[in-house]
């Protein structure tokens, strides 16, 4: 076939049409997210210092559940005979554990040790955080986060997952200019560190810092990449722009909820 058919072949072109219009959702959802009025509050220092910690013990409370949507999702994927999605989806969980391919625990840790670090940090111990009495929006996201753990629908669990591999960068980074405007001595060295100091400042900026940089480098383009046989079939398309949507419902519905506890 020459390279003038393939070009103009109807299928390659309805192919990229539809890849493009989840790309276009997808952008659409997470400029949406990040743009909205409780983050450019929570980014720069017009909270405060205890206003931005009762935010981020919210947000703790929305991450919970991330762990297990993935290992859910990973085992219906290959009970599905899709080795490709599971082995992508294994890869994530293992970031998320800290271990490498073997199981085996990884020098730096699982992100659960970083969460943990980054809240010391801040002076919120897990008891601390466990007692937060959660704000409506944060009961709407766990409540929609818990039903797509019960959603027999993998395709539907990872548009959720793919959503929030897009859009956990730029919320993060809006998270972390805040962090840095509030706290810049609690995270960032200065000169009379010592050697201890800096490596507890180090361990507490590896939440926000690296999920900023791996999830948009690595996890994202990993998942859209093993989604893209069911991107191109107007059903499996569907139940993947399904779990994208509820997910980012979610999420805005629980930054509505952050905004109107200031108000």
């Amino acid at each position: 076939m020459s390279k003038e058919i393939r070009e103009n072949n109807p299928s390659d072109i309805r192919d990229n049409a539809n890849n493009d219009d989840v790309a276009i959702l997808l952008n659409t959802l997470v400029r949406d997210l990040t743009n909205h009025p409780a983050l450019e509050q929570i980014a720069s220092d017009e909270l405060g210092k205890e206003g931005w910690k009762k935010f981020i013990a919210q947000r703790y409370l929305i991450g919970r559940q991330f762990e297990h949507l993935l290992v859910l999702a990973r085992t219906r994927a290959s009970e599905s005979g899709d080795t490709t999605l599971a082995t992508v989806l294994q890869e994530n969980l293992n970031d998320e554990l800290g271990v490498d391919t073997d199981g085996r625990p990884l020098p730096t840790g699982s992100h659960a040790k970083w969460r943990k670090d980054f809240y010391q940090a801040l002076g919120l111990s897990d008891t601390q955080l466990e007692k937060t009495q959660p704000l409506p929006g944060t009961d709407t996201y766990n409540k929609a986060m818990g039903s797509l753990c019960e959603d027999p629908d993998f395709l539907k669990m990872a548009g959720a997952i793919l959503y929030l591999e897009k859009s956990i960068p730029p919320e993060f980074r809006k998270i972390k200019a805040g962090r840095d405007a509030l706290f810049p001595h609690t995270f960032e060295h200065t000169q009379n560190d010592t050697t201890e100091i800096k490596r507890r400042k180090g361990e507490a900026r590896l939440y926000l810092d690296h999920h900023i940089t791996h999830d948009a480098n690595a996890h994202f383009p990993d998942l859209l990449k093993a989604l893209a046989p069911y991107i191109k079939k107007e059903d499996t398309r569907a139940r993947i722009i399904a779990g994208i949507q509820e997910m980012a419902e979610a999420k805005k519905k629980f930054y509505d909820s952050i905004r109107e506890g200031w108000e």
